[in-house]
C-alpha cells in the first residue's frame, strides 16, 4: 500500500511538472506568434529606401531649375537690350546716303517672229525722186527681215535690181552692199519717167533663206523722174 501511494504521489508530481512545462511552452508559443504578427504588420508601413531617396532629389533639383530659368531670362533680356542699344547706335551714327533714282529697263517682250515674204520690207531712199540727166548718183536701198535684221546675200538671199525706162526696155542695175544697205549707182542720160524694181528671193544654195522662208519671193518698186 505504501508503495502504491508513493507511486501515485510521484505520478502527481510528474503530471504537475508536465502541466507547468506545457503552460510555459504554450506561453512561449503565444509570445512568438504575437511577435511574428506584430513584425508582419509593421513591415509594410516602413517606406522603401527608393521613395526616401526620390524626395530629397526633387527638393534639390527644383531650385536648380529656377536658377537656370532665371539666368536664361536674364541673359535673353540683356541680349535684347544690347541689340536694341546697338541698333539705336547704328541708326544714330549712320550717315545719310544720296540715292539716285535709276531707271531699270523693262524686260523685252520676246515674240515669235514669223518669217514670210510679206514681212520683208524694202525702203527706198528719198534721194530717188528726181535725178539730173547724165549725172552719176548713188542710192542706198534698205531690205529688212521680220526680225529687224538686213537681208544680205551672205544669208543666201538673191536680190536683183531692175530699171524700167517705160519704153519697153528693162535693164539690170549692178548693186553692192555697204553699211547694211544695198548701194545702187545710176547714170541716166535721157529724161523721162523711170521705175526701179527690187526683187528678193532665195538663192539656189541651202541656208538661212531657204530654212526660214517658203517658196516664192517679194517684189517692190518705186517711180522717179530724170529732168
Amino acid at each position: 500500500m505504501e508503495s502504491e501511494k508513493e507511486f501515485k504521489e510521484e505520478l502527481n508530481t510528474t503530471l504537475r511538472l508536465y502541466k507547468v512545462a506545457g503552460i510555459v511552452i504554450a506561453v512561449l508559443l503565444l509570445i512568438g506568434v504575437f511577435y511574428a504578427i506584430n513584425t508582419g504588420f509593421k513591415a509594410p508601413k516602413e517606406k522603401p529606401p527608393v521613395q526616401e531617396i526620390k524626395e530629397p532629389v526633387q527638393n534639390i533639383t527644383a531650385p536648380v531649375q529656377n536658377i537656370t530659368e532665371q539666368n536664361i531670362t536674364q541673359n535673353v533680356t540683356q541680349n535684347v537690350t544690347i541689340e536694341q542699344n546697338a541698333t539705336k547706335n547704328i541708326t544714330q551714327n549712320a550717315t545719310p546716303i544720296n540715292v539716285t533714282n535709276q531707271t531699270i529697263p523693262a524686260p523685252e517682250n520676246k515674240t515669235v517672229v514669223k518669217y514670210t515674204w510679206e514681212t520683208v520690207t524694202v525702203n527706198f531712199p528719198s534721194t530717188l525722186k528726181k535725178l539730173p540727166p547724165g549725172a552719176t548718183t548713188h542710192h542706198y536701198i534698205e531690205i529688212i527681215e521680220a526680225d529687224g535684221t538686213p537681208a544680205t546675200n551672205g544669208e543666201q538671199f538673191y536680190v536683183v535690181f531692175l530699171l524700167d525706162d517705160h519704153y519697153g526696155r528693162t535693164s539690170e542695175v549692178i548693186a553692192g552692199f555697204e553699211n547694211n544697205k544695198w548701194l545702187v549707182t545710176l547714170i541716166l542720160p535721157n529724161k523721162g519717167p523711170y521705175t526701179l524694181i527690187t526683187s528678193v528671193k532665195c538663192a539656189d544654195k541651202n541656208g538661212h533663206c531657204k530654212r526660214l522662208y517658203p517658196e516664192g519671193g517679194i517684189e517692190k518698186s518705186t517711180d522717179f523722174e530724170v529732168i
